[in-house]
Formats: C-alpha cells, sequence, structure tokens
C-alpha cells in the first residue's frame, strides 16, 4: 500500500480538519444557545398567560436540546484531543488508521468521509457498529459487516 501522505500527517491532516468540523459546530451551537438565552430574558408575559407559558417551555426545550448537542461535541473534541497518533498501531484500536479492501478508516470519532489528495477516509467511532468489529483485529483479519467482506490489509 503506497500512500502519498506519511503514515502520521495523514492522521495530522485528518484530525485537523475533524477538530475544524468539530469548533465550528460547537461556535454555532454556542451562538444558538446564547440567542435563546436572550430570547428568554426578553420573552414579555402577555395577559395571556399561557401563551408566555408555552413560549418560555419551547424555548427551554430548544435550549436543552441544543445543550445536550453541544456536550456530546466536547466530548468528541476532548476524545480527538486525547489520540495518540504518532503511536505505531498493530491493531485497531482509538488511533489506529485501518486500511481495507472496502476502504480506509480512522477509528477515532464519527466524523464521516474525508477526502485528502484524493483519497477517501472515514472518520468513525470505536462504539459504532463497524468499529466495534473492527476493534483488536490486526492486518490479515477478515470481518463480515452489513454482507460485505472486510479484509483488513493494513493499520497503522
Amino acid at each position: 500500500m503506497n500512500l502519498t501522505l506519511s503514515d502520521n500527517n495523514l492522521k495530522i491532516n485528518l484530525c485537523r480538519i475533524l477538530a475544524e468540523n468539530l469548533n465550528n459546530k460547537i461556535a454555532e451551537l454556542q451562538q444558538t444557545i446564547g440567542i435563546l438565552q436572550e430570547s428568554k430574558l426578553n420573552e414579555t408575559k402577555s395577559s395571556a398567560g399561557d401563551k408566555y407559558e408555552t413560549g418560555m417551555e419551547m424555548l427551554q426545550q430548544e435550549q436543552d436540546k441544543n445543550q445536550a448537542q453541544l456536550s456530546i461535541l466536547v466530548k468528541q473534541k476532548h476524545l480527538l484531543d486525547k489520540l495518540n497518533i504518532a503511536k505505531k498501531y498493530d491493531r485497531a484500536e482509538s488511533g489506529a488508521m485501518i486500511i481495507t479492501n472496502e476502504g480506509n478508516y480512522f477509528l477515532c470519532i464519527g466524523g464521516g468521509k474525508q477526502v485528502i489528495e484524493g483519497s477517501s477516509y472515514y472518520a468513525i467511532s470505536p462504539t459504532s457498529p463497524l468499529g466495534q468489529m473492527l476493534l483488536n483485529k490486526k492486518a490479515g483479519d477478515t470481518i463480515l459487516f452489513q454482507s460485505k467482506t472486510f479484509d483488513i490489509r493494513l493499520i497503522y
């Protein structure tokens, strides 16, 4: 397997892209939460008390939903920051790149498909269904996932 980027540079680039995506999502959620908080403060109590209570409850539910999403993203950022990408992996675990006949997988956080220098890499969580199947596998191992046979060619 001949990759154009060094193993570490590829992981560094993937981590940078994933971190930028997380930072953007975190900033958007923080802005939304601020707007919702301001809306709650500016909500005026009208003579129709039920309307006010319903409006406040809807704002609170929306704020709670955004806070929960923010918490998940912050945890993902923390997991990404803790990865040891310099380590030489011989089995699939967090921080490992797994090259298979069905695609290239970076076991870290769920970050979807990323394209670097014309090659696709999928950032997947070790807790995802495919991530769980890949965990602790070595080069040369085979797994069956969703009716596809994944031949693990390289892990680093």
